[in-house]
C-alpha cells in the first residue's frame, strides 16, 4: 500500500511537470506578446458568440421545420378523419363482409403513393372485442405493434394525440416517426385512425443545418482570428520598432530613427519618437561639448598653476 502511494505520488509529480513543460511556451507567448493576447481574446469571444448564434439559428430553423410538419400532419389527419367518417357512415356492424375491403381501400387512398418519399403509413382499426386492423403500405400486424402505447391510450380516451417515436413499421431499421392518432365516430361504430409520418427528410435537413452552421462557425472564427492578427500586427509593429530603436539609442547609436509613413496616429507616434530622439541627441552632444570645455578649462588651469 505504501509503495502504491509512492508510485501514485511520483506519477502525479511527473504528470504535473509534463504539463508545466508543455504550458511554459504558451505562457511565455501570452506574457510576451500583445498580439497573441488580442488574437486569443478575439478567438474566445468570437467562439462564444458563434456558438450562441448557431444554437439560436439552429433551434429556430429546426423548430420551425418541425412545427410546419406537425401542422401539416394534423391537417392531413383531420381531413382523413372526415373521409373515413363519410365513407364508413353506412356500416352498421363490424361483422359486415365487405368492411375489411372498404377499410383497405380507404387506407390506400389516405396513404397516397406507397413509394413516394415521405409517404405515411396509415393504420385503421375498429374498436371492439375482435377488431379489424388494416394498414398500408406496412403489414397490419407489424404496423399495429409499432403504435406507441401512450398514443393508443389517448386515442382510446377520445383525444387526438401526437407523439415522436423511433419506429420500424416496414420491419426494417428503426427510424424517427411522427405518430398521430385520432378516434373516428360514426353513428354505428368507432374507429381508430393512425398516421405514421417518417421524419427522414427532416432528420437529414436537421443534420445538414447543424453541419453547415458548424462549418460556417469554424470558418468565421478563423477569419476573425486572422483579421484580429492582421489588425493587431498593424499596431504592434510600430511599437516593436520603437522598442528596438530605443534599445539602439540606449546602446549609443544616437543616429537611429524610426520610419515615418503616412499621417495617421502611428505616424505621429513615430514622428514624436524621432523628435524626442533628436532632442536627446542634441542634449547629449551639448553635454559632450560642455564636458570637453570643462576638461580643457581644467587642463589650462592646472598648467597655469604649475607654471612659475
Amino acid at each position: 500500500m505504501h509503495q502504491f502511494g509512492d508510485w501514485l505520488g511520483r506519477t502525479a509529480r511527473q504528470t504535473g511537470n509534463g504539463i508545466k513543460r508543455l504550458a511554459a511556451p504558451v505562457i511565455r507567448a501570452w506574457r510576451g506578446s500583445m498580439q497573441v493576447r488580442v488574437v486569443s481574446a478575439t478567438l474566445v469571444a468570437s467562439t462564444v458568440l458563434v456558438v450562441v448564434f448557431g444554437l439560436v439559428v439552429a433551434s429556430t430553423i429546426i423548430g420551425g421545420m418541425v412545427q410546419t410538419k406537425v401542422e401539416t400532419a394534423i391537417n392531413q389527419v383531420e381531413n382523413s378523419r372526415t373521409v373515413v367518417k363519410r365513407d364508413l357512415a353506412t356500416v352498421a356492424t363490424a361483422k359486415e363482409p365487405n368492411l375489411d375491403g372498404q377499410m383497405k381501400g380507404l387506407v390506400r387512398e389516405l396513404a397516397g403513393e406507397a413509394r413516394q418519399s415521405g409517404a405515411p403509413t396509415v393504420v385503421l382499426r375498429t374498436r371492439g372485442a375482435e377488431p379489424i386492423v388494416v394498414a398500408w403500405p406496412a403489414e397490419p400486424s407489424v404496423a399495429e405493434e409499432q403504435l406507441p402505447q401512450d398514443l393508443r391510450d389517448k386515442v382510446l380516451a377520445g383525444k387526438m394525440a401526437i407523439q415522436y417515436a423511433g419506429l420500424n413499421p416496414d420491419g426494417g431499421q428503426e427510424r424517427p416517426f411522427l405518430a398521430v392518432g385520432t378516434p373516428v365516430y360514426t353513428d354505428q361504430l368507432t374507429y381508430e385512425l393512425y398516421f405514421l409520418f417518417p421524419l427522414d427528410a427532416e432528420n437529414q435537413m436537421q443534420t445538414l443545418v447543424r453541419t453547415t452552421l458548424v462549418i460556417a462557425g469554424i470558418a468565421l472564427v478563423l477569419l476573425l482570428g486572422v483579421i484580429a492578427g492582421l489588425v493587431t500586427r498593424m499596431v504592434v509593429t510600430p511599437v516593436r520598432l520603437a522598442a528596438r530603436t530605443a534599445q539602439r539609442l540606449s546602446a549609443g547609436l544616437l543616429h537611429e530613427r524610426m520610419d515615418v509613413r503616412g499621417a495617421d496616429d502611428l505616424a505621429k507616434l513615430a514622428g514624436s519618437f524621432n523628435l524626442m530622439a533628436e532632442n536627446l541627441h542634441q542634449q547629449i552632444v551639448r553635454l559632450e561639448d560642455m564636458s570637453r570645455l570643462q576638461r580643457r578649462f581644467t587642463s589650462d588651469v592646472s598648467h597655469e598653476l604649475r607654471t612659475p
